[in-house]
């Protein structure tokens, strides 16, 4: 490890986590199955990636940022507001304006 390596050493301390299993987190497998043929191609080119570095660099955190990232697209397709929120992705990617709700009233309007 360089003199510029903040990891924490303490063996009992992970760098990443990588989930898998249940509806939040799909395994690769699962991944593969939902995505459309251009998306799975795109995500079988990152995982062989990371995969390739973890075993050349025996450092998982590729890996767990791929997963991550592939297993929150999975979330959002599985949501039944798939439609709209692919939606509303473009268009803010497309740098389009978008209506916002609020979530939960601000602390100064809640009923109390």
């Amino acid at each position: 490890m360089d003199e510029h390596d903040t990891r924490d050493t303490h063996p009992h301390t992970p760098d990443v986590t990588i989930h898998t299993g249940g509806p939040r987190h799909p395994d690769p497998g699962e991944i593969r199955a939902e995505l459309p043929a251009d998306l799975r191609a795109e995500f079988d080119d990152e995982f062989r990636h990371a995969l390739k570095v973890a075993d050349d660099l025996g450092d998982l955190s590729q890996l767990a940022h791929v997963l991550a990232q592939w297993q929150g697209e999975m979330w959002l397709r599985r949501s039944p507001d798939a439609d709209r929120n692919a939606e509303i992705i473009a268009r803010l990617n497309a740098g389009l304006p978008v209506d916002t709700v609020t979530a939960w009233p601000p602390p100064d309007q809640e009923d109390t």
